[in-house]
């Protein structure tokens, strides 16, 4: 029992391990979300007004949810455009897709004085020398 255990600890306390142990709820939400807008999308030849808002909410609050689904707004508004669904309805998923965006963007604001993409990009500044080619960008996001 000693011999496979020892073998399978660095796997077991692997940093990424934990990090995907803590993306399951957002992971589950998140394809949630995009499967349901998108098979709302798709029922129809010409989504209904109704259906259209929804799922650009739906796909707002995804992009919130899991940083992955940014693009996805833009992605499904050309896709709607190739199969020649009527504007009005695809610029009516685009404002209620951008709803969600914004309102997070101006909370995050309100609450840290900076945008959640600045932040991200803070975070991805390595702690390490002023050599380091990150080192002019980062000191810019250092709270003095």
């Amino acid at each position: 029992m000693v011999g496979a255990t020892l073998p399978a600890l660095p796997v077991l306390f692997d940093v990424f391990e934990l990090q995907v142990e803590h993306m399951v709820m957002s992971d589950v939400l998140f394809i949630f979300l995009i499967t349901v807008a998108v098979a709302a999308l798709c029922w129809f030849d010409q989504p209904p007004v109704t259906v259209s808002v929804i799922a650009g909410l739906m796909i707002g609050y995804a992009a919130i949810v899991r940083a992955v689904g940014e693009p996805l707004l833009a992605v499904v508004v050309v896709a709607l455009l190739l199969r020649r669904v009527n504007w009005k309805r695809v610029g009516l998923l685009l404002v209620a897709g951008l709803v969600p965006i914004v309102g997070y963007m101006a909370w995050y604001h309100s609450f840290t004085g900076s945008t959640p993409w600045t932040a991200r990009a803070a975070r991805s500044c390595t702690a390490g020398s002023a050599a380091s080619p990150n080192a002019p960008r980062c000191r810019a996001f250092r709270r003095t």
